[in-house]
């Protein structure tokens, strides 16, 4: 059982394009992560991340049975093992698309969304401890692209993939 996950920092593009691959592949699911962040907002970040990847992970798998192809979004920092571990074993293969554009342009509002100061401090955490150099994956620098420009390059990335999808 495979799944699609889009890796990056935040503001890196990843809900956008998410959405825009669950436009394009017929049968398929978009599980944002953040959704599942907001479940236990009071609490802090690092000490629930494991049970929002894993959690996500199981919801991704039961769409998986029935027919869907999960694309979930969320930044893995390192190598992130927990998703990866957790997702062999329940079963799912993680294809993984990386948006890596330059630090200084995600570090832009874009369109309606004005970022936070936890969010721009939380974009320099993401840097420093490497979400641009993922180990893992494809990555595509997406600092100059269009929505459709960087939808092609994920689409040629996963195309063999997801074919049973469309």
């Amino acid at each position: 059982m495979k799944i699609i996950w889009i890796n990056g920092s935040i503001n890196a593009g990843k809900s956008t394009i998410a959405a825009a691959l669950h436009s394009k592949i017929r049968k398929s699911v978009n599980i944002e992560l953040d959704h599942l962040r907001h479940f236990a907002e009071n609490d802090k970040l690092e000490s629930i991340a494991e049970y929002i990847i894993k959690d996500a992970l199981e919801l991704a798998k039961k769409w998986s049975q029935r027919g869907y192809l999960p694309i979930l979004t969320w930044p893995l920092i390192g190598d992130d093992g927990i998703m990866f571990e957790y997702a062999e074993k329940i079963g799912l293969e993680p294809i993984v698309v990386n948006l890596v554009p330059q630090k200084d342009s995600i570090k832009r509002n874009r369109g309606g969304r004005e970022l936070t100061e936890w969010e721009m401090s939380r974009i320099d955490y993401m840097y420093e401890n490497n979400v641009h150099k993922p180990k893992f994956g494809t990555s595509i620098n997406n600092t100059h692209q269009t929505v459709d420009e960087t939808l092609a390059e994920v689409m040629k990335f996963i195309s063999n993939f997801v074919k049973p999808y469309l």
